[in-house]
């Protein structure tokens, strides 16, 4: 049970993700629109169902991939040091997400296209088919991994500005009660320094003169 997230981090995740599938809808949305209208100014028949299968296909693929760009964008964040290591290891990893993004959409779309009745798709030659989406998706998974890293040093660093203001308010507090077990000692020792002044007087006079007390007190 403790590793389930508490209620505060489950409406924050929930939110983080239906912001980012509305997104993505829109995305998908503007793309079919523009591949759509690309055939219409030419004025080529074609059957709306074909670019809309296509395109949201391919975008909520890449979100359903997404939390693996995450992953790995925050599993090697770059650093001063071991840049070719950290290249080879984004270069490799945004290989193999691009390799499964293709591939899902190759399976996707044969199966979608019969069932909407649109004939059977055909994704061309996927040895070439890899190589042609491949540009596009080290690019995506490259924008995706800076923004993370944008990101996690943004929070950190606001992270660290409420922790040393968190500091600074423990110090001030700290110095004030410092500065009250300070006078509560110098309190008592002005008391008995004034009673003990005063007593041997007249001790037959009774009652000690505040004013003294006092005076002594505001020296």
């Amino acid at each position: 049970m403790a590793l389930l997230p508490d209620r505060p981090q489950l409406r924050t995740w929930l939110r983080t993700w239906a912001i980012a599938f509305v997104g993505y809808t829109a995305l998908a949305l503007l793309s079919f629109g523009y591949k759509y209208l690309d055939f219409v100014s030419r004025r080529q028949a074609i059957d709306w169902r074909v670019p809309f299968v296509k395109e949201i296909t391919g975008v909520y693929l890449a979100l359903l991939l997404l939390p693996a760009s995450i992953w790995a964008a925050r599993r090697w964040p770059p650093r001063r040091r071991g840049i070719p290591l950290f290249v080879l290891r984004h270069l490799l990893t945004a290989c193999a997400i691009g390799f499964m993004h293709t591939t899902l959409m190759a399976i996707s779309r044969q199966i979608l296209f019969p069932l909407l009745g649109v004939g059977q798709y055909n994704y061309g030659d996927m040895r070439v088919r890899y190589w042609m989406e491949g540009s596009m998706q080290l690019i995506v998974y490259a924008l995706t991994a800076g923004f993370v890293w944008l990101l996690d040093r943004y929070k950190a660093s606001r992270d660290l500005e409420v922790s040393q203001a968190q500091l600074q308010t423990e110090l001030a507090q700290a110095q004030l009660r410092n500065l009250q077990l300070q006078l509560q000692p110098q309190f008592l020792f002005n008391a008995l320094n004034a009673i003990s002044s005063v007593m041997y007087e007249d001790v037959a006079r009774r009652p000690i003169p505040w004013s003294r007390v006092s005076a002594i007190f505001s020296a």
